[in-house]
């Protein structure tokens, strides 16, 4: 898994930068960005009594929309679409593993803060948005739900206007009480990929 992370952000990183503006901008001056994001997620660190165990690998385009944007801070809106696969099993049941998909946009808003003359930036944000999930641990009913997100993270300039990103967050998913069973289902994700500015 680690081997396909890395190859998929070494390609990634030529592919972008083959299409990049020769100027380096810097982050007060961008509009626009996009990206590319692939992660994990699971419960291994929560500390939370579960009977279950959901593992789930990210794929996530992104799109980047500055809203106020200063020399050392700025605020984006970030639109998230992506399909994601999952592996669970009730850990009473070791021997049974499921696997399945999700799929759905997460809408959030972007805190960003700029060091080092546009070199890196740190931030945070907030996300929420509809999924679709055919198979679920019996604590959660299967079908729509909302995925909740809160995540920070550091984007890492590379090359021209091609940045390496970098992320670490927490993630839930239920249904908002529309369909019972709605345990809810926690994760820990960590996710890198490519962001280029247009």
């Amino acid at each position: 898994m680690y081997k396909f992370l890395f190859l998929t952000v070494y390609f990634s990183t030529l592919f972008l930068d083959s299409f990049s503006q020769e100027e380096i901008k810097g982050f007060e001056d961008i509009k626009h960005r996009i990206g590319l994001q692939i992660g994990f997620g699971g419960q291994e660190e929560l500390l939370l009594p579960i009977d279950y165990d959901y593992k789930v690998w990210f794929f996530q385009l992104q799109y980047f929309y500055a809203l106020h944007s200063r020399k050392y801070w700025g605020i984006e809106l970030l639109a998230q679409p992506q399909y994601n696969l999952t592996r669970f099993k009730i850990l009473e049941n070791k021997g049974n593993d499921s696997n399945g998909y999700e799929y759905g946009l997460n809408v959030g808003v972007l805190l960003r803060v700029n060091f080092f003359k546009d070199f890196m930036s740190m931030y945070g944000f907030a996300s929420v948005g509809p999924h679709h999930i055919p198979k679920t641990p019996i604590r959660q009913a299967k079908g729509f739900i909302f995925s909740d997100n809160f995540f920070g993270g550091f984007h890492f300039r590379l090359m021209k206007n091609t940045y390496l990103d970098i992320r670490a967050g927490f993630r839930h998913v239920s249904n908002a009480g529309i369909k019972k069973p709605n345990g809810g289902i926690n994760t820990h994700v960590l996710s890198a990929g490519m962001m280029l500015n247009l």
